[in-house]
């Protein structure tokens, strides 16, 4: 709290962005297609259920309960940053990935993002018309479809040279690949530099 970049923590940690909203520093982030760094989303999600589900191996807790409890932390982190559109769709699909292991089945990313769009529209049915959800649901849906296809161009990549540029610069790719064309338009702007921005950045965030 407090500090010279107080605000930006608040938003990358919390989801808290009105402290953030007029500052300069949130126009660079949008600029160079680092936005998504500061919404709370899958991103998020992931880092938070790799730190419990390693804190519960090392402890050699059972899956089943290591479900559960996943589950829980995952429901406080939503309650935490005040369930903001992107937060709440990647915990319902981190939560059916999780619940997979009691269907037998592998989890699967499409029929998760998915039945997690039409529970929205179910619910809220103006939800439809959401920005915030497209956006959302735009880079999950280019991620998932296109990331792996990415990275197989590169075939005899090492493994550090896919770490540290191949697989951050798919998923800019991908993500941006359905997205880009709506969000242009609305936002009257296209970033040149996001790919690289977002391959500097990466590792930063996690």
């Amino acid at each position: 709290y407090g500090g010279d970049r107080g605000s930006l923590m608040a938003a990358v940690v919390c989801g808290y962005r009105a402290a953030i909203a007029d500052d300069s520093l949130y126009g660079g982030f949008k600029a160079c297609g680092l936005a998504h760094m500061i919404a709370v989303s899958g991103a998020h999600t992931s880092i938070l259920l790799m730190m419990i589900l390693l804190v519960l191996k090392a402890l050699r807790v059972p899956k089943v309960p290591s479900v559960f409890v996943s589950i829980a932390f995952v429901g406080a982190y939503l309650v935490f940053v005040g369930f903001p559109l992107s937060a709440i769709r990647s915990a319902v699909m981190a939560v059916l990935s999780l619940t997979s292991l009691f269907a037998g089945r592998r989890s699967a990313s499409l029929n998760s993002l998915t039945l997690c769009i039409i529970g929205f529209i179910l619910i809220d049915p103006i939800s439809c018309r959401s920005i915030s959800l497209f956006l959302s649901a735009g880079s999950t849906l280019g991620i998932v479809l296109f990331a792996s296809l990415f990275a197989s161009w590169f075939p005899h990549a090492g493994e550090r040279l896919r770490n540290l540029l191949i697989e951050p610069a798919g998923l800019t790719f991908s993500a941006n690949l359905l997205t880009l064309p709506t969000s242009a338009a609305l936002f009257s702007q296209a970033s040149l530099i996001a790919p690289i921005a977002n391959i500097l950045a990466a590792p930063l965030f996690a």
